[in-house]
């Protein structure tokens, strides 16, 4: 898709983030609107930061940030029980494709025309993540009762998805990798 689609996208992210805080502004619900406002600071620096990324990956990483964002804030992690492991794979998937290209020169270095070797490595940058995701989930449990981590079994899953969303990004990430190797 072309990238006037993408910046589209990335559009509405940021006037659906824009929405949300204002509402939560309404209702008085200022710790929301703080946790909005960090993630939509924080998407807003990774277009900065990112400006060289297509902007299709660059798209992919702030709807992650507005759909976690969203999901803390009107505690869908709670409301919808797929939710979890949705926003899981997905987030792996957005995350691990810009930290994968901007690693590129490196991850080619050597591999000749292994691919296997760079989606191996591609897949470990997004299984890494998402055992931080993890350390990161319980300790916002330390700090907000949400009880965010259900167990054991929660965080395996959470794992299992983040990898198959890491195999995912590493795959089509190659496919933008083999495009720049052919020019």
């Amino acid at each position: 898709m072309h990238s006037s689609f993408w910046r589209i996208v990335i559009g509405i992210v940021v006037f659906l983030f824009g929405a949300a805080i204002v509402y939560r502004a309404i209702t008085a619900d200022w710790e929301k609107v703080a946790l909005l406002t960090v993630f939509l600071v924080g998407s807003v620096a990774f277009l900065w930061i990112g400006k060289r990324l297509p902007m299709s990956i660059r798209a992919f990483v702030v709807v992650a940030a507005l759909g976690n964002a969203i999901g803390y804030t009107w505690d869908l992690y709670q409301r919808f029980a797929p939710f979890d492991k949705i926003i899981h794979g997905y987030t792996l998937f957005a995350l691990t494709a810009p930290i994968s290209l901007w690693a590129r020169r490196r991850l080619f270095e050597g591999m000749g025309k292994h691919p296997f070797w760079a989606i191996i490595t591609m897949t470990s940058y997004g299984i890494a993540l998402g055992a931080l995701w993890e350390v990161a989930e319980w300790a916002y449990d330390l700090f907000e009762p949400l009880n965010v981590i259900k167990g054991k079994t929660d965080t395996i899953t959470d794992i299992i998805v983040d990898t198959l969303g890491a195999v995912c990004a590493a795959f089509l990430i190659l496919y933008f990798l083999k495009d720049d190797r052919e020019k």
